[in-house]
């Protein structure tokens, strides 16, 4: 056991204390990324040469503007990226046509390379500028399958919180992909307070590796030091009760922090000077008992 957190990685990824410990932990489950912190507990591994594999996209969002002014063949369009599921992006150009009818507008969705557009249907909107539901608010779209990849298929939501709108003024509308991700390799990685390790990888994904566990005792004062900022348990301290930090009798940690010392550094320094001038006083004391002493001697002679 230690009371000192300054853990590094070794070159194998493994936690490590200052004196070269293994720090324990529960790992978290590879398929489920939950932590059981009533298993036992292991080594806690950072995964340095893991990467994460690519995500399709499956939500969009898209809003804005779309001019009520325009004239009728009045084209709008705003093209982003989605991701297949091997992490490829491709372009999605979403075109709005001005419509005969008052406050409509005709949509087509196009994905890749394929020239062939997919006609969505036509939007229609309020004299508040606000999207009717009597039009679709979402957009399922199936595109084509790239080569050793699965269907691309996501779903363009148009009547999100601030969403598609029908206003005077210029045409803004665009969408953003809510999801879908690229090949990642690790970037980095924090801690929580609770003593969880978050991995952090290129691509903007993260993910829960492991949890330090925080061992509590009746009595602390009663653990035997050890060196290197080690105890071990003993009777006195009595057995160690682990669980996460933060629950219990157990503090929470402070990442990425160093302890500082437990002592008022001004008053510390106070003292030394007080000290330093009393040395310098009993010096000069002993310095004029001595010439006293040396002039005594010379009187007798």
């Amino acid at each position: 056991y230690t009371r000192a957190g300054g853990f590094t990685f070794d070159d194998a990824g493994n936690l490590v204390a200052p004196g070269g410990a293994l720090v324990q932990g529960w790992s978290a489950d590879p398929l489920t990324g939950e932590i059981d912190t009533d298993t036992a507990l292991g080594n806690i591994n950072l995964p340095i040469t893991d990467l994460v594999g690519g995500q399709a996209t499956a939500n969009v969002s898209l809003g804005g503007n779309l001019d009520s002014s325009a004239e009728e063949g009045t084209e709008h369009t705003t093209t982003f990226q989605v991701f297949d599921s091997l992490g490829n992006t491709h372009d999605v150009v979403v075109t709005f046509t001005k419509s005969a009818t008052a406050n409509t507008w005709d949509v087509g969705v196009t994905v890749g390379e394929d020239d062939a557009s997919i006609d969505v249907g036509t939007l229609a909107f309020d004299t508040f500028g606000e999207l009717l539901e009597t039009g679709p608010t979402e957009i399922v779209v199936t595109g084509p399958t790239p080569p050793d990849a699965e269907q691309i298929a996501f779903t363009i939501d148009l009547a999100d919180p601030g969403g598609l709108v029908q206003f005077a003024g210029l045409s803004s509308a665009e969408g953003v992909a809510d999801d879908g991700k690229s090949l990642g390799s690790l970037r980095g990685y924090s801690f929580g307070e609770d003593g969880s390790l978050v991995a952090q990888f290129s691509n903007g994904q993260a993910e829960l590796v492991a949890q330090v566990a925080i061992a509590a005792f009746q009595n602390p004062n009663g653990l035997i030091r050890q060196g290197d900022t080690f105890f071990a348990a003993s009777l006195s301290s009595g057995d160690p009760t682990l669980g996460e930090a933060g629950t219990g009798n157990r503090g929470l940690i402070s990442p990425g922090s160093l302890e500082m010392s437990n002592v008022d550094l001004a008053l510390e320094f106070t003292n030394l000077i007080i000290a330093q001038r009393g040395f310098q006083a009993n010096g000069r004391i002993i310095s004029a008992s001595d010439e006293m002493l040396a002039d005594l001697v010379n009187l007798k002679r």
